[in-house]
């Protein structure tokens, strides 16, 4: 998840605690949890990719958690007067968990038990960059900082309205040009009818409730309690319905696998990208089994049945064994639920590349699954 994510979590979380236990001021606290996880981000070029300290790595583990809370706790606490450190230490370690439960249903997950384990961890069902999210996000801030002064409101309303419309429009008209260049499968970069729709309903929606907070005054009868709330509420709506579309999308996949008989090692859905505008409605299914992998383009509310493609295995090769000797190449296929490596022979040369199979750009030949 991107930083805003994490922080808007983070800020709805301390305003939804109840302030007479925690205080007024528990928001700061709990974002600061939420953001200090990626402080690998600035340690990682300094260490070994066998380190802990990688990016995903300790700093995003429930031992993490336990370690970063009392030093960050400490670090604050010596320049506050009359705070509980035991409950600034709850604070931080709640924005903490908050930050590792959203990068947990990311493709990539996180090394939830490090140091006892260095496996990764997954739910799989956000993207790395969700805009549903960071739209929803937005809208609670902006909403809590126009309604938050009468004197102010008419000004921050219009500037308010005008962003949500912008990020919008733009969503609609410039990042369906950008999305090719970052998408991770070509069916990705192929989300017509849906990228330039959704965005525009989404947005629309929002920016009528947002008008909507000044029917009679609503929106300054509201405190901040009540916009954290909302916001987790939105937030977890969104979870919901996501995890409800993985279902679908593994339950497809499954009846696909029953109805043709395939003995499977491995199942999984995963999102199409994690540049999707439109990720719960299009998601990738897979199946590992003795004779290859399936793999298929679902859409969980529609009304087709997906189509599986198999990319068979192959008998072990110098090009293969080669890969797996690249230190980079292992780290990889440590974290990659679904290798793949793929190559081509021209002129007597081969070349190919290594790749979890959830981003296949093109249906290579030959192909080898491990």
């Amino acid at each position: 998840m991107d930083p805003f994510i994490h922080s808007s979590a983070g800020a709805f979380i301390g305003w939804a605690l109840p302030q007479r236990r925690v205080g007024s001021d528990a928001a700061p606290m709990v974002l600061l949890g939420a953001l200090l996880p990626d402080v690998d981000i600035f340690i990682e070029p300094f260490v070994g990719p066998r380190s802990g300290f990688v990016h995903r790595g300790f700093t995003h583990s429930l031992c993490g958690v336990a370690v970063l809370a009392p030093l960050a706790a400490l670090g604050v606490w010596r320049f506050t007067k009359g705070k509980s450190f035991p409950s600034m230490v709850a604070l931080i370690a709640i924005g903490l968990l908050s930050h590792v439960l959203l990068d947990l249903p990311t493709q990539m997950g996180v090394v939830l038990f490090y140091p006892f384990s260095r496996k990764h961890v997954y739910w799989d069902f956000l993207g790395y960059a969700d805009w549903t999210l960071f739209t929803l996000g937005l809208f609670v801030l902006l909403a809590a900082w126009t309604y938050a002064s009468r004197g102010a409101a008419v000004w921050r309303g219009i500037l308010s309205a005008v962003l949500l419309g912008s990020l919008s429009w733009w969503l609609f008209s410039e990042w369906p040009t950008l999305a090719p260049t970052f998408a991770a499968t070509v069916e990705e970069a192929r989300e017509e009818p849906y990228r330039p729709v959704y965005p525009l309903v989404l947005g629309g929606i929002l920016v009528g409730l947002f008008l909507a907070f000044a029917w009679k005054g609503l929106g300054f009868w509201q405190n901040r309690t009540l916009f954290g709330r909302l916001g987790l509420a939105l937030f977890s709506i969104y979870v919901g319905f996501c995890v409800t579309a993985q279902e679908i999308a593994l339950s497809q996949t499954r009846r696909f696998a029953q109805e043709r008989g395939i003995v499977v090692w491995k199942r999984a859905a995963s999102r199409m990208g994690f540049t999707s505008l439109v990720g719960p409605l299009r998601w990738t299914g897979l199946v590992v089994a003795p004779e290859g992998v399936y793999q298929g383009q679902i859409s969980p509310f529609g009304g087709r049945s997906p189509t599986f493609t198999l990319f068979p295995s192959t008998t072990e090769n110098a090009f293969v064994a080669k890969s797996r000797s690249i230190e980079l190449a292992q780290r990889f296929l440590s974290q990659a639920r679904f290798p793949v490596t793929r190559y081509r022979v021209e002129e007597g040369q081969s070349h190919g590349r290594i790749s979890r199979l959830r981003p296949l750009m093109e249906a290579p030949a030959p192909c080898g699954a491990e």
